[in-house]
């Protein structure tokens, strides 16, 4: 899980644009990787995570939720900026507020009602913004949860989706994978390999909604 976590992080940084606005007393000195400029953007640093194992299980006793191991070992590994990975948005670190943006998908009627069906949000889609679940329905070892998207107001369960990916590592794989071919070819055909890398998920009960991903990349490309 380690190496998989590393993959992703190093492609994430070698295509992310690495910029922000500097907002004295708030901006991590840390972070800053350059001069500010006229504007008031610098460039930024990843910095290794310090956040302890601890704030994250206070958080779900909480919330009362688990998250999966490998979610928690990926959001602890750095503080970085910037959850926009194209197709979906993550919850960033930053070291003066470390689970905040984990909080913000967690805080609201919407999260709480999902929570008691124990689906327990984590992100967004970038392209509805429906939120990202993982399903603790049943259980998985080491809290390894499918996941799926959820586009309702939490009365029901209506707008929940068919599995997207089986696991959080198979999307950190699929993600990686887009990071990889970014530059080379457009986002629509780079879907279609997910269903081999994740065949039990985006490759199985994911298919037709990635297909419908597809077809909205066709039509932004064709503009």
């Amino acid at each position: 899980m380690n190496k998989t976590i590393e993959y992703f992080f190093e492609q994430f940084f070698k295509h992310k644009l690495l910029i922000a606005h500097y907002t004295e007393g708030i901006t991590p000195k840390s972070m800053v990787d350059s001069e500010v400029d006229i504007d008031g953007y610098y460039k930024w640093k990843p910095v290794k995570g310090k956040i302890k194992d601890i704030a994250y299980e206070k958080l779900e006793q909480s919330y009362g939720l688990s998250f999966p191991k490998s979610f928690i070992q990926w959001h602890k590994r750095y503080f970085f900026f910037g959850r926009d990975c194209r197709i979906v948005n993550l919850p960033s670190s930053s070291p003066s507020a470390p689970l905040q943006e984990i909080i913000h998908f967690l805080n609201n009627d919407v999260a709480k009602a999902l929570i008691a069906e124990k689906l327990y949000p984590f992100g967004e889609d970038t392209y509805t913004g429906k939120l990202m679940v993982f399903d603790a329905r049943v259980p998985f070892a080491d809290l390894e949860y499918p996941i799926r998207v959820y586009d309702g107001n939490g009365t029901d369960l209506f707008g929940l989706s068919e599995v997207i990916f089986s696991s959080f590592p198979k999307l950190l794989e699929c993600l990686t994978y887009l990071f990889e071919e970014i530059h080379t070819r457009p986002i629509h055909e780079i879907i279609t390999g997910f269903s081999c890398i994740d065949p039990k998920g985006a490759g199985s009960t994911g298919i037709n909604y990635w297909k419908e991903i597809i077809t909205m990349e066709k039509m932004m490309l064709s503009g």
